[in-house]
C-alpha cells in the first residue's frame, strides 16, 4: 500500500478489525468512523463518530484528508422486518452515500465491498434480501459519483470466517456446538457455501486498492472468492474431521430457506493477479485451535 493515511468505516467489524490490525501493523496512519452507541470497543487510533450530520462528515474527512477510504460498514439482516426498515437504510444507503460525497469532496478513491446476495443464481442483479438491495441502491449511486471523478472500486465477496468471529454465522455456531457437545437442528445441508478466510479477505481488498485507476468514469468491479464452494453437509465433515468428533446434527429440523445457493454462483470479474491461500481445512483448523488458545 502507497497510502499513508487511511479511513475505514466498519473498523469495529469482523473484517474491519482484521483489516485494520493489518494496517496498524504497516504502520499506516488509520482512522475509523464509528457509529454513536456501537456495543463494540473502537479500535486505538484516530475515531470520527458518525452522527447523521453529512455537512459535519465532510469536514471531519477534510480534515483526516484520507489516501484512501475502505467503506465496509453494512447493516446486515437476513429476513428483515418493517420495523427493521429505517436502520437497514439509514446504515446501508444513507450513511454510506455521506462517506461517498466526503470521499469525493476529499478526492480520496473508494473500496467498497458487495455482496454475493445480489447475485441469485449468478444473475447481474437479483436480490436474495433487502438486504442485498441496499448494497445495490449504494453501488448505483456509487456509479454516479464515479461519473463526477471519485475513483470508485467494489470487491464482491460471498462468506467470510477466521478465528474469534463474533458474528452468528455458521462456523463460528459449528465450532461452539463441537465444543460443548451441543445438538444443532438443521436444514437440509444440501445448499452451498463459499466460505473465505479472514486474511485472504483483507489481501483481496488490499490488492482491490492498489489496482490501477480505471480511463473511464465507471466503478470497477472485482469477485473474491474461494477456490469452490461446498455442501453444508460437506462443511460439517470439515469441522468433524478437524475437532476428531462426530457432531451432534439434525439434518431436515429446520426448513430451507428461500433462493439459497444450490448451484456454483458464477459472475462478475475475479479479482486480478488474487487467489485465496487458506484451504478451508487449515482454515477450520485456525479457527478451531483459537478456540482453546
Amino acid at each position: 500500500m502507497m497510502s499513508e493515511r487511511i479511513l475505514i468505516t466498519g473498523g469495529t467489524g469482523f473484517i474491519g478489525s482484521a483489516l485494520h490490525q493489518h494496517l496498524i501493523a504497516q504502520d499506516k496512519q488509520i482512522t475509523v468512523i464509528t457509529r454513536p452507541g456501537s456495543t463494540r470497543t473502537s479500535p486505538p487510533g484516530m475515531n470520527i463518530t458518525w452522527t447523521g450530520d453529512t455537512a459535519r462528515l465532510i469536514q471531519q474527512v477534510a480534515e483526516v484528508q484520507p489516501d484512501l477510504v475502505f467503506h465496509l460498514a453494512t447493516n446486515f439482516i437476513a429476513h428483515h422486518e418493517t420495523s427493521d426498515l429505517p436502520e437497514l437504510i439509514d446504515s446501508n444507503v444513507t450513511f454510506g452515500t455521506a462517506v461517498l460525497e466526503a470521499s469525493w469532496k476529499s478526492g480520496a478513491p473508494v473500496v467498497l465491498t458487495g455482496t454475493a446476495w445480489q447475485h441469485f443464481e449468478g444473475a447481474v442483479y437479483h436480490p436474495v434480501s433487502l438486504y442485498a438491495a441496499t448494497k445495490q441502491a449504494l453501488l448505483d449511486i456509487a456509479v454516479f459519483y464515479a461519473h463526477e471523478g471519485l475513483d470508485v472500486r467494489e470487491l464482491t465477496l460471498f462468506d467470510t470466517y477466521g478465528p474469534n468471529d463474533p458474528r452468528r454465522k455458521l462456523v463460528p455456531l459449528l465450532l461452539e456446538a463441537a465444543a460443548t457437545g451441543a445438538s444443532l437442528d438443521m436444514s437440509s445441508g444440501n445448499q452451498l457455501i463459499d466460505l473465505l478466510y479472514v486474511t485472504d479477505v483483507v489481501e483481496a481488498l488490499l490488492q482491490t486498492a492498489q489496482l490501477p485507476a480505471s480511463d473511464t468514469p465507471v466503478v470497477q468491479q472485482f469477485v473474491a472468492r474461494s477456490e469452490g464452494p461446498v455442501t453444508i453437509r460437506q462443511l460439517v465433515e470439515v469441522v468433524e474431521e478437524v475437532v476428531g468428533l462426530r457432531m451432534g446434527v439434525e439434518w431436515g429440523k429446520r426448513a430451507d430457506r428461500p433462493r439459497e445457493m444450490r448451484t456454483n454462483w458464477e459472475f462478475g470479474q475475479s479479482l486480478p493477479g488474487w487467489s485465496p491461500t487458506v484451504d478451508l481445512s487449515s482454515g477450520i483448523r485456525n479457527c478451531w485451535m483459537a478456540r482453546h488458545a
